[in-house]
């Protein structure tokens, strides 16, 4: 499930992958771009960006409703879980440029507050479930440079993983804390890295075909999507999708999937 994003302004546009092709379904109940989103493709969590960032809504195959605000209103988060068992954690507050700390809890009706995590982090590439995600690569403290950590959270607390190979933000990522998958993002120019995680360590993988930064992903390790952003610094965003196949014993690659209706910026998948 693909929603909202940047067109060049927040759009309420959702759309469903069946596995070769995308289709419309129900709208955001306010447009908006810059947010994270957890879940499965008829239950989801949204955590709202730009234009509402203390709001969420949740999704349940056909519509889009309004549910408990965060404690903490913030634009380029991370999120792990499902719609019922989430957290949602760093990201910018708005009018700043500092990333944040801050994790929260979503029980599928209200949010409470976790612990923090050991570095500020936004527009990283994040994935697992409600105790046991992971955080890596984004915006580090000193922005607007790019950081190559890993954070790891149990449940309980965030302690720190083996630093990646690239450093970047913008980037998406599909899989568990203990084997992930994170593609694209920019440093001075957009990417086509992918590096995968082991649970101890990061390597090189295949690279996707068009490298690009806001670009959005879900999936397993095994098999997952990368979809839309843009393939240059203020490029126009693109509709290509990209399916992942095979990693651990195997070699990854990617190859091209169906192409999307709406073309976008988009960091919010599910």
């Amino acid at each position: 499930l693909a929603m909202g994003g940047y067109t060049p302004s927040g759009t309420d546009a959702t759309e469903k992958y069946d596995g070769s092709s995308w289709a419309a379904s129900a709208k955001l109940t306010i447009a908006d771009c810059a947010f994270a989103a957890a879940g499965t493709q008829n239950a989801v969590v949204v955590f709202n960006g730009h234009a509402d960032p203390d709001g969420s809504e949740i999704y349940n195959g056909a519509t889009f409703s309004e549910t408990a605000n965060r404690i903490n209103g913030r634009r380029y988060t991370g999120a792990a879980g499902t719609q019922n068992a989430a957290i949602v954690f760093g990201g910018f507050a708005e009018g700043t440029n500092t990333p944040g700390v801050k994790t929260e809890n979503f029980d599928g009706n209200t949010f409470t507050a976790l612990n923090d995590m050991n570095l500020g982090n936004a527009t990283a590439a994040a994935g697992g479930t409600q105790n046991s995600a992971i955080a890596a690569f984004g915006y580090e403290a000193s922005v607007p440079n790019t950081q190559v950590i890993t954070q790891l959270w149990n449940g309980t607390s965030w302690s720190a993983g083996a630093n990646a190979i690239l450093a970047r933000r913008n980037l998406n990522g599909h899989g568990t804390q203990n084997h992930f998958i994170a593609a694209g993002g920019q440093t001075n120019i957009c990417r086509a890295d992918t590096e995968e995680w082991n649970g101890t360590a990061w390597s090189e993988q295949n690279d996707l075909s068009t490298g690009r930064n806001y670009l959005a992903g879900c999936g397993t390790v095994s098999l997952g999507l990368a979809f839309t952003g843009e393939p240059g610094p203020g490029a126009s965003p693109t509709t290509g999708t990209e399916e992942w196949a095979g990693a651990g014993a195997d070699v990854g690659a990617w190859s091209t999937g169906g192409s999307m209706n709406t073309a976008r910026n988009l960091n919010s998948r599910s």
